[in-house]
Parts: structure tokens; C-alpha cells; sequence
């Protein structure tokens, strides 16, 4: 039974967010909530540390240069191309590092994500490989930091600067879904620094996979991550 299903989702999905390899006694464990293949976040874990990393509140004091490392992770739904209907989740570890200055107009990112798993149709899967900043670059796919500052009057009197900052970071290389044959995978990430200083960032998360030939896969992947440093 195991086999087959292997069988009948490369056969359907062809690409490594959906060829998922399932665990050995993998079951209903991997729904949301619940099972961590190959990982070390749960998705409650996730949440937890989300909710954690968003309730500091946007950042206000958004500095002008920034040399830090960012560690998190990103949760995503798996969704058909066709209908739209969930499917199943993914997950990966995220490390990213800014080297940045206001201003400054060559890419300020460096990183990865890595150690992908998940669910799919009740079964739990791990994926092997990586994607990386610089790979994506090498697409011409651009990552930035963005600075907005704003004075604002103040009602009893004298003004006050808000400086916000935004993040667009970009990875991209080839996953194996288990088979031998490496894939290859874009993510997106997008939002806003959070806490004093941009000690955090979290926003909108989302990835795609490519069969041979660059044709894109039946199923999508989209959601959200945190990183905090």
C-alpha cells in the first residue's frame, strides 16, 4: 500500500513538493497539529513561535544598517493549481543573513531553506536538497530591505520619526523527492520587520516547483514564516 501511493503521487504530481517519499508508518500523524518528519518544528510549535515573533509589533525604529542572522521557519498550505483545495503542508527551516545599509541597491541577502517535510494526503514525507539565495540571484530574482521613515506631528507638541522596514527575499535550487531526480523549486518571501530594531520578520511565504523542461507543477504551496534573530 505504501508503494503504491508512492507511485500514484509522482505519477500525478511530478515535482518535489508534491512527490512526497512517505515515512515508514507514516498515517493520518501528519496532519497540522501534529508529526514532525525529519524536523525539529511541529506545526503547533510553528504557530507558537509565529504568534511569538508578530506579537512584538511592527518595528517602529527600523535601523539604517543591519549585519545579523535571521533563523526561523516557513509553514505552508499545499494547494492544487486546479480548484485550489488543500492537499496537505509543508514545512522548511529558513536561514537568512542581511548585509545591509539604507540605500544600498545590490541584494542584501544571503541563505537558505532547507529540511522540507510535511504531510500529503495523510501521509507524512521529508524532502532532501536545498534552496538557496544565491541561486535565485543567479535568475535574476532579486532580495531587498526596505526602509520607510515618516515624521509625524505630534499632538502635544514637537514630532516623532516612525521608521518601518520591509523584507522580499527570493531562493531558489532542486529538491529530490526520494526518486533520484532533482527538481527544481522557487520560494517567495515577503513582509514586514517586527520588534525594536527589525529583530524579526514575518509575512506572506510561498513556493513552486517546475517539471522538466519548466513546466510548472499541478500544486502550489502557500502561507507564512518567521525569522528572528
Amino acid at each position: 500500500m505504501m508503494k503504491n501511493f508512492k507511485i500514484v503521487v509522482l505519477a500525478l504530481c511530478a515535482l518535489p513538493i508534491a512527490a512526497c517519499s512517505p515515512k515508514p508508518g507514516g498515517g493520518g500523524g501528519g496532519t497540522a497539529g501534529t508529526g514532525n518528519p525529519g524536523g525539529t518544528l511541529s506545526s503547533s510549535g510553528y504557530q507558537s513561535a509565529l504568534s511569538a515573533v508578530q506579537g512584538r509589533g511592527p518595528t517602529s525604529d527600523m535601523p539604517t544598517t543591519m549585519n545579523a542572522t535571521f533563523t526561523g521557519a516557513t509553514r505552508q498550505d499545499l494547494r492544487e493549481t486546479n480548484g485550489g483545495a488543500i492537499v496537505g503542508e509543508m514545512m522548511a527551516d529558513l536561514e537568512l543573513t542581511a548585509n545591509w545599509t539604507d540605500g544600498q541597491s545590490t541584494n542584501p541577502w544571503s541563505g537558505k531553506a532547507d529540511n522540507f517535510r510535511g504531510s500529503m494526503n495523510g501521509q507524512d514525507y521529508t524532502l532532501t536538497g536545498e534552496l538557496t539565495v544565491a541561486a535565485a540571484e543567479a535568475k535574476s530574482l532579486t532580495s531587498t530591505i526596505g526602509r520607510s521613515a515618516n515624521t509625524i506631528a505630534l499632538p502635544t507638541g514637537g514630532t516623532t520619526t516612525v521608521a518601518t522596514g520591509a523584507a522580499a527575499v527570493n531562493l531558489a535550487g532542486d529538491v529530490d523527492d526520494g526518486s533520484g531526480t532533482p527538481h527544481e523549486v522557487i520560494m517567495s518571501l515577503g513582509g514586514s520587520f517586527f520588534g525594536p530594531q527589525g529583530t524579526a520578520i514575518s509575512g506572506p511565504a510561498t513556493t513552486q516547483g517546475f517539471r522538466a523542461g519548466g513546466v510548472r507543477s499541478d500544486l502550489i504551496a502557500a502561507g507564512d514564516y518567521y525569522v528572528e534573530r
